[in-house]
Parts: C-alpha cells; structure tokens; sequence
C-alpha cells in the first residue's frame, strides 16, 4: 500500500524512492524509470536496503529521506 502511495507521489522521479547511494542500489545495474510500477514494487520488496530512508508516512504523504525543510513544512 504505501509503496503505490510513494510512487504516486512520485511518479515523475521514481528513483527519489531508491536508496542510490546504497551497495544493493549500486549492485542492480537497472534503468528504474523503464521499469513498470509491478516491477519497482517486486523489485523494492525484494530489498529492502533500496528503499530511501527515513520513509515517513504522514497521512496519505510519504516524505522519503530526512530533508529538514521538508519536515518542518509538513509537521508543523
């Protein structure tokens, strides 16, 4: 459920989910915006160490990674 949330959010930057600095990320050699959104969500349930973190769920947004500005915003 919150992996189709994320990338509804996300549509026009589906990597923005990925941990890109990651050795799993690094390992996949893939062009994630080729990929269907079946085949993010089996790949990022395959591993979770691709998933950005913090992935917060705040309501019906997700805020991926710790972006101060952003958490304030959307806090507070």
């Amino acid at each position: 459920k919150y992996l189709n949330l994320a990338l509804e959010q996300y549509s026009s930057e589906k990597k923005r989910i990925f941990n890109t600095r990651g050795k799993s990320f690094k390992s996949i050699d893939l062009d994630i915006c080729s990929l269907s959104r079946d085949e993010i969500i089996q790949l990022l349930l395959s591993d979770g160490k691709l998933i950005k973190r913090p992935f917060l769920i705040y309501g019906e947004k997700i805020i991926l990674g710790f972006n101060e500005a952003e958490y304030l915003n959307q806090l507070l």
